[in-house]
């Protein structure tokens, strides 16, 4: 990705948030879950594999580096998908990384 060209290509829209937006801003997907794409990468459990072969379904304790999905608010509206996939380190740390609680009933 070219960073130079960044703010020259950017999507003409505004939410009214600097940056993340408060949970639940937006209407639900399909699904009924709200906040999917966009805000900021989602960290998964998993170990990041550059040729996708379905490893990512699992949990990896002992992985270097792990996946996150779904792109963040400073990314080109293209990366913004679920199915995009970026990788770092178990210790990394960004202001667009963050991850997903869930509660099951």
């Amino acid at each position: 990705m070219d960073q130079g060209n960044k703010w020259k290509n950017n999507f003409p829209c505004d939410d009214g948030y600097k940056y993340t937006a408060p949970v639940g801003s937006y209407r639900a997907n399909a699904y009924g879950l709200n906040d999917m794409l966009g805000n900021v990468w989602e960290w998964t459990c998993s170990a990041y594999q550059k040729d996708y072969e379905g490893k990512e379904m699992l949990c990896d304790n002992s992985a270097q580096r792990l996946s996150m999905r779904g792109g963040s608010w400073i990314n080109f509206p293209s990366w913004i998908r679920a199915a995009n996939r970026y990788k770092d380190s178990r210790t990394a740390r960004h202001g667009n990384v963050g991850f997903r609680l869930v509660q099951v009933n």
